[in-house]
């Protein structure tokens, strides 16, 4: 049963950068735990906001995430040119 009065948006660790995840909340159990339906699962939360206030972080995150995924295929790159240019055998 769904004992939530007004929207709320939490986030919980994550193993991967950028280490945290967040979602709308659908509910939160007797345990704290909380229930997002866009990862249809229960997560701890390690912070519980207004809905607002959490999807405006959520968008800086994904911002931050989504520059490092780039900047790391572009290192990736560089640094596979670097290799093949001393390692030219390696190209086959």
């Amino acid at each position: 049963m769904n004992m939530i009065t007004k929207k709320l948006y939490a986030f919980w660790k994550y193993d991967t950068f950028p280490y945290v995840l967040g979602g709308e909340v659908k509910d939160i159990n007797n345990k704290g735990l909380v229930y997002i339906v866009s990862y249809l699962g229960w997560f701890k939360p390690i912070i519980i906001l207004p809905l607002e206030d959490g999807k405006i972080i959520h968008e800086k995150i994904k911002s931050i995430s989504d520059d490092y995924t780039n900047e790391m295929k572009l290192l990736r790159k560089i640094k596979i040119d670097e290799l093949f240019k001393i390692c030219p055998w390696l190209k086959t």
